[in-house]
């Protein structure tokens, strides 16, 4: 048996707790205590999702191999073992990811081929087993088909920017501060659309009244974030719509007392097990979460907008062709009018956004937000589904940093064999183009099995 798998308990407690998570490892090896180790993670954990930063510095190295220094022999096999272990993987990953992005996400157009795949990986990290013929549902095309437009903009020479909008990725805050930037203008010297489309392309889609040449001068651009911090907001917004007091602000009536008869919701607020339970029965059986869950769409992967252009392609013969996105919602306000300068030069200069969109869940009321985050922070079988769930986000917005624990997953020889296989299954069709509308659950006892 290797002396890496000894002593797992006396490992945990070490300042070498997350060397096999591939993040950071060198420099946590200087923590001696658990508060140490605990005020490390604080400082590299940005919005509870750790992440490959690249070299360590130079005082991180010198901590390492001062703790090499003042160990034991068997501490200092056991580091080593446990370093180059924990290479190997990335080597492996490095190796085998390119490949993999391309079968997903070529030229960014997802193949809708591994769609039913990705659900039957996050299962079986589930322990749910092997189940094929679930997954070629309407549900399940959901989770990556979905797309709500977002604002189009044409300057007096006929240039246009499009910006496609993400839920949970500063969709607000973007919005608003272009509409005030570029489409205050009382001359009529350009046209603003605001983002009251409910969807790229089809009914009510944001590019369909382009013609090709118009399209070709359409600069289109969008914003995205880590795929699990995503998912990670998008619940806790979930969460926030799905409480009492918010349901008694909905329209229609028959909301004011909705009943949530899922496994989930049995479970108290804030805690880890409600999170976890909501994950399960998500990838479990999505169509009767979406009846019962009001508000899924906001998980929905962000690879929805690219799917979108690639109909627009196969289905009108028009070129649709994503200019560029930014991959971090960090320093928003700075960042995204700097992005947009780089990639669509033709639109006015703007400045910093001045406006703040802030959503109420934000404030994390009823501490979903922070259960969800301590979850994905066990890395245990939870943290692996979701990594298999957005596996094509990570493909699609490479320049993402993929976690370890993800990187780890996609090395596997399980899951490479079940992916690359994928072609084989039976694909939804790209075309016709359907709506897009968001999912209106049914009263209890109506829903579809």
């Amino acid at each position: 048996m290797p002396l890496a798998a000894q002593s797992s308990a006396k490992y945990r407690a070490s300042s070498l707790y997350l060397v096999s998570r591939g993040n950071n490892n060198i420099a946590k090896f200087g923590a001696s205590t658990h508060n140490d180790m605990h005020q490390a993670d604080k400082n590299m954990v940005k919005g509870g999702i750790r992440r490959q930063r690249g070299r360590p510095s130079v005082a991180a190295v010198l901590a390492f191999l001062l703790f090499l220094y003042r160990s034991s022999m068997t501490w200092r096999r056991l580091v080593i073992e446990t370093v180059i272990a924990d290479m190997r993987k990335n080597t492996e990953f490095d190796r085998f990811w390119p490949e993999m992005k391309e079968f997903m996400c070529p030229n960014r157009r997802p193949n809708q081929s591994v769609w039913s795949t990705l659900f039957i990986l996050a299962r079986i990290e589930l322990g749910f087993g092997l189940d094929r013929t679930h997954y070629i549902d309407d549900a399940i095309s959901r989770f990556f088909i979905y797309h709500t437009g977002g604002v189009l903009y044409t300057s007096p020479r006929e240039d246009r920017m499009a910006y496609l909008r993400v839920w949970k990725a500063g969709n607000n805050q973007i919005r608003f501060n272009l509409e005030e930037m570029l489409g205050n203008k009382t001359d009529g010297s350009s046209v603003f659309q605001s983002g009251k489309t409910i969807s790229i392309v089809g009914e009510d889609g944001l590019l369909d009244g382009l013609s090709t040449e118009q399209l070709n001068r359409t600069c289109i651009v969008t914003a995205v974030r880590d795929p699990i911090e995503h998912f990670i907001s998008a619940y806790n917004e979930i969460e926030f719509r799905n409480t009492p007091t918010y349901m008694k602000t909905r329209k229609e009536r028959r909301y004011w007392n909705w009943k949530n008869p899922l496994p989930y919701a049995k479970h108290g607020n804030g805690t880890i097990e409600r999170f976890e339970t909501f994950v399960s029965d998500f990838i479990g059986n999505t169509h009767n979460t979406g009846v019962y869950t009001l508000d899924l769409v906001h998980i929905f992967s962000m690879s929805g907008v690219l799917f979108g252009l690639k109909q627009i392609k196969e289905c009108t013969g028009r070129n649709a062709n994503l200019a560029g996105y930014l991959p971090s919602l960090r320093d928003l306000d700075t960042e995204f009018p700097k992005f947009l300068q780089r990639t669509c030069p033709t639109v006015s200069q703007l400045d910093s956004f001045r406006r703040k969109s802030v959503h109420k869940s934000q404030s994390d009321p009823d501490n979903n937000y922070a259960a969800a985050k301590r979850s994905w922070e066990r890395q245990g079988k939870v943290s692996r589904a979701l990594c298999a769930l957005h596996a094509l986000d990570y493909a699609c917005f490479d320049d993402i940093p993929v976690p370890g624990l993800c990187q780890s997953l996609y090395s596997s020889d399980r899951f490479r064999d079940h992916l690359l296989s994928a072609d084989v299954m039976e694909s939804p069709p790209i075309c016709p183009i359907r709506p897009v509308h968001r999912w209106a659950p049914q009263l209890p006892g109506t829903a579809k099995e």
